[in-house]
C-alpha cells in the first residue's frame, strides 16, 4: 500500500468523523438535558397528584353535602306500608 492511498483513507475516515459529530451535534441542540428533564417530570408528578387530592377533597365535599336519598325514601316508603298495614287492619277489624 502507498502512502497516496493510506493518506487517502485518513483523510476519508477523519470526513466521516467530522459529518458523524456534526450529526450528533445536531441531534443534541434539540434535546434537553437529563437533569431539566428529571426536574420538570417531578414538578410535572407533584402538581397531578395535587390535583388528584384537590379533586378527592371536592368529591368528600359533594358527598358530605349531598342529601341522602335513598335513606329518605325508604323511610317514606316504610311510612306508607305501615300506615296502609294498620288502615287495612282496622278496616278488616271493624267489619266494613
Amino acid at each position: 500500500m502507498s502512502l497516496e492511498v493510506l493518506s487517502t483513507q485518513v483523510d476519508n475516515v477523519i470526513k466521516t468523523l467530522d459529518e458523524l459529530r456534526d450529526d450528533l451535534k445536531k441531534q443534541n441542540a434539540g434535546a434537553v438535558p437529563r437533569l431539566e428533564w428529571e426536574q420538570r417530570n417531578r414538578f410535572v408528578d407533584e402538581r397531578f397528584q395535587g390535583q388528584g387530592r384537590e379533586i378527592g377533597e371536592l368529591r368528600r365535599m359533594i358527598e358530605g353535602r349531598r342529601p341522602q336519598w335513598p335513606a329518605v325514601l325508604s323511610s317514606v316508603v316504610a311510612a306508607i306500608s305501615v300506615t296502609i298495614t294498620v288502615v287495612v287492619l282496622i278496616s278488616n277489624n271493624a267489619g266494613i
